[in-house]
């Protein structure tokens, strides 16, 4: 592992979204769960009746980063193949 990937590991998420999309956006969106900032999950609804919808799309930014990231993942796993179904190697490859 290199110093870079050592000192990004310890960075907060606030840290790592401020270097996406910078601090003022990042401060906006550090409240929200990872999984529904990189669009995997919907937002939880918390009151019992919702008149407006959230208008809430990941930013390009944050999109952005995450297609690079699984086609990476992809390319990887493309030219050196791990068996998915071993979670001792899936945890190891990741």
């Amino acid at each position: 592992m290199s110093y870079q990937d050592a000192a990004t590991k310890r960075l907060s998420n606030l840290d790592l979204l401020a270097i996406l999309i910078g601090q003022d956006k990042a401060r906006g969106l550090s409240q929200k769960p990872l999984s529904v900032l990189f669009g995997m999950r919907m937002e939880r609804q918390n009151t019992a009746v919702c008149e407006n919808k959230p208008n809430y799309s990941p930013a390009a930014t944050i999109s952005a980063a995450k297609e690079l990231v699984m086609r990476a993942l992809s390319e990887d796993i493309t030219q050196n193949p791990i068996n998915l179904n071993n979670p001792v190697e899936v945890k190891k490859y990741l």
